[in-house]
C-alpha cells in the first residue's frame, strides 16, 4: 500500500469551504475561496469498503456541497456519503498512487487531483 500525500487545497467557489481529514485533525483546514491553503503532506486515508470510508476519509465542505475523498486500490477516489451506498457509487479521481498530489474544487464543485 503506497502513501499518497495531499498538499494544496484549491477553493475555486464563491464560497468558504472546510477540509477536514477523519484520521487526523492536524491537517484540518478553512478553505477561503480562491487561495491556495496547505494541507501539510495529508495521508489520503485507505477505505476499501463502506465500513471503513465511514471513519477513512477527507470531507471536503463547500456551498456546492460535501465530498468525501480516499485512497482504494490504485486510485484516489470521491463519494457523496461516507457509507457503502457512496464507497459503491465512487468516482476515480486520480490514477495513481504515493506520490504528492493537489487538489482543486472547482467553480461548480467538481474536484480534480494532479501531481506535484
Amino acid at each position: 500500500m503506497s502513501v499518497t500525500g495531499l498538499q494544496n487545497v484549491t477553493n475555486e467557489t464563491a464560497t468558504t469551504g472546510t477540509f477536514k481529514n477523519s484520521e487526523h485533525g492536524g491537517n484540518n483546514r478553512d478553505l477561503p475561496a480562491f487561495p491556495v491553503v496547505n494541507v501539510g503532506n495529508a495521508w489520503i486515508p485507505w477505505a476499501d469498503n463502506g465500513d471503513q470510508l465511514k471513519t477513512h476519509h477527507f470531507e471536503i465542505e463547500t456551498g456546492k456541497g460535501t465530498k468525501f475523498v480516499f485512497q482504494s486500490g490504485n486510485s484516489i477516489w470521491s463519494a457523496d456519503s461516507a457509507d457503502q451506498k457512496g464507497f459503491d457509487s465512487r468516482i476515480s479521481l486520480f490514477s495513481k498512487v504515493g506520490v504528492s498530489v493537489n487538489l482543486t474544487i472547482d467553480s461548480d464543485g467538481t474536484l480534480t487531483i494532479a501531481e506535484v
